[in-house]
């Protein structure tokens, strides 16, 4: 009888420590969640920024010098947001970051003295390393890929997204400058012309995945879907179209920008989506 009560006691405690392990290493894995994605909420921010960063130099190198006040500005959002995620030990692992955090911080001293081709360069390499970050931190194991059935858990929410979101901003550095210079050559419109090819079709991707798969975000989907052609059809008119550029430099990052945003709000809603999901899931 006592052999039982004793076996039986074992079993209960280890039972006990079973259950234990498995609601700590699920509230582990939780808070993981939860941490990386914030880092990449934060991240995004970051590409956004850089990305705005690589117009306004374009404009600048071309002769705006309104384009330093914004410069400014957005180096000066960029600093709390960058000393935030140096906090973060996962990241300050990762060569990516460590390689953004280096090149920054020689881009943002030197910007004056390159030309457009360095300057487009510098920071197209910068931004193309961190959306690769961006994808590396969604590959973390943390994320349980099968608990996130019936969200936008896949490589277009981590890589087809923010790239469309990129060919977006290279177009708005590339017309920004050739807008200020107000000439369009061949050599122009053989890089806005690619550009143009690229941002439908990649967009219009997309938007029919996320319709086709139950997107929440279809307000979201339908203006970044109409925003994505209205520029593109900019692209057309202002730009490909004509050797004697009109549009003003103003007008031109205006709408580049109303397209990449469409998209950075649509991005940003999924994130928020998968954050619930998490949230729901604990």
């Amino acid at each position: 009888m006592l052999e039982t009560i004793f076996g039986i006691a074992i079993i209960s405690v280890a039972c006990v420590i079973i259950i234990a392990y498995i609601t700590q290493t699920k509230k582990r894995q939780w808070q993981q969640q939860q941490t990386l994605i914030s880092q990449l909420l934060q991240l995004k921010t970051i590409i956004a920024f850089t990305q705005k960063h690589r117009g306004m130099c374009a404009a600048y190198i071309q002769g705006d010098e309104k384009a330093l006040n914004v410069l400014t500005s957005i180096d000066n959002t960029l600093q709390p947001v960058i000393e935030k995620l140096n906090n973060e030990p996962f990241l300050m692992q990762q060569g990516r970051w460590i390689g953004y955090l280096d090149h920054w911080q020689r881009l943002k001293k030197q910007y004056k003295q390159l030309d457009l081709t360095t300057s487009f360069n510098q920071h197209t390499n910068l931004i193309t390393n961190l959306l690769y970050l961006f994808e590396d931190i969604s590959e973390h194991r943390a994320f349980n890929k099968k608990s996130f059935k019936g969200t936008s858990n896949s490589s277009v929410l981590w890589q087809e997204l923010p790239f469309t979101a990129e060919y977006v901003g290279q177009a708005r550095a590339v017309g920004v400058a050739i807008v200020a210079r107000g000439t369009c050559t061949q050599v122009d419109k053989v890089k806005i012309g690619y550009l143009a090819t690229k941002i439908p079709e990649l967009s219009n991707r997309i938007f029919s995945y996320l319709e086709r798969n139950g997107s929440e975000q279809l307000p979201l989907i339908n203006h970044a879907r109409n925003k994505c052609q209205s520029f593109t059809n900019l692209l057309q008119t202002e730009l490909l179209e004509v050797n004697q550029v009109n549009i003003s430099t103003e007008q031109y990052f205006s709408a580049a920008s109303q397209a990449m945003d469409s998209i950075n709000r649509l991005l940003d809603a999924e994130l928020s989506t998968l954050h619930e999901h998490i949230k729901r899931a604990y």
